[in-house]
């Protein structure tokens, strides 16, 4: 059996449930008068089927249509032989893997290509700015529970594009430090440059420390907008703690992602 689907639906895992049931039941319905009853449950699938969507909402991640290629190997074990998702405005492909329909939980690695760095910081509770810009990069990531957790992964920006970066936060930098710190000076002037802020290189570095704790490293090349007095800036933030808190918090605020 082979057929394209295409609808605009909220997608997880009890949606691709309920697909695979009423698919089933339009195929067995005109085969009844000639077998008598089908057990739908025992159905499956040949592999390379196709499902496309316009919206998906998957464990809490808003996402703006994609397409999944598939096969139904039993009627709890679902392969994704691969998918293709528009994600803040550029592109996420997993490579193939399976899913167990009885449980929300599995691990998968995401290929961003060409996201917005905007939308990508808005996930992050708190973030208070603008940017522009696009990333590329690689994230593992693993889902217990409704909840994201992430291995060693990265987001850069795009060679040679560059980007800009307006943060209202104050004290983003400072806050915490002491003002006899012999960098003191330096970091009060980063966080001036960060109000209007024109890059070269964004990289953002997530990296696994503990079971419970994450530490986020974010670098930035460039300099103040209008600013002739503020010196180039070349800057390396590490963030340690339970980050994932913070992005799980954002993702549920902004779920339904912006239009």
């Amino acid at each position: 059996v082979g057929r394209v689907v295409e609808r605009h639906v909220g997608l997880d895992l009890e949606f691709l449930r309920q697909l695979l049931r009423d698919l089933t039941h339009e195929i067995a319905a005109p085969l009844t008068p000639l077998f008598g009853h089908l057990d739908l449950l025992e159905l499956r699938t040949a592999p390379h089927q196709e499902l496309r969507f316009k919206q998906a909402l998957i464990s809490g991640i808003a996402v703006d249509g994609g397409r999944l290629g598939f096969q139904l190997e039993s009627p709890t074990d679902l392969f994704v032989e691969r998918s293709e998702l528009n994600w803040c405005g550029g592109k996420v492909e997993t490579h193939a893997l399976r899913l167990d329909l009885t449980k929300p939980d599995f691990d998968l690695v995401l290929y961003a290509d060409s996201i917005d760095l905007h939308r990508v910081l808005l996930l992050i509770k708190g973030f208070d700015g603008d940017a522009s810009g696009r990333l590329y990069g690689k994230l593992p990531v693993s889902i217990r529970n409704g909840q994201v957790t992430y291995e060693n992964g990265f987001l850069y920006s795009v060679p040679g594009e560059g980007g800009t970066l307006k943060v209202n936060q104050a004290g983003l930098l400072t806050a915490g430090v002491p003002p006899t710190h012999q960098g003191y000076e330096n970091l009060k002037l980063a966080e001036k440059a960060l109000r209007d802020f024109k890059f070269s290189i964004f990289k953002l570095d997530l990296n696994r420390t503990t079971a419970a704790e994450s530490q986020l490293r974010v670098t930035l090349s460039g300099e103040a907008v209008g600013d002739e007095t503020i010196p180039p800036v070349n800057l390396e933030v590490n963030i340690a703690g339970a980050l994932e808190q913070y992005i799980n918090m954002g993702l549920k605020m902004h779920r339904f992602g912006p239009k």
